[in-house]
């Protein structure tokens, strides 16, 4: 029983960090598309 508990701590804890992982990869993808964005819509200005 015990086992099987530390088993699940251990999937919970690898998922948490997947997750945090993925959470972090898409602030820094938002970041690049509002980066990008944003010389898009200088260049229209230069334009």
């Amino acid at each position: 029983m015990k086992d099987e508990a530390g088993e699940r701590d251990r999937e919970v804890s690898s998922l948490n960090s997947k997750l945090l992982s993925l959470q972090l990869d898409i602030k820094n993808l938002h970041d690049v598309c509002k980066r990008q964005r944003k010389t898009l819509q200088d260049n229209q200005l230069c334009m």
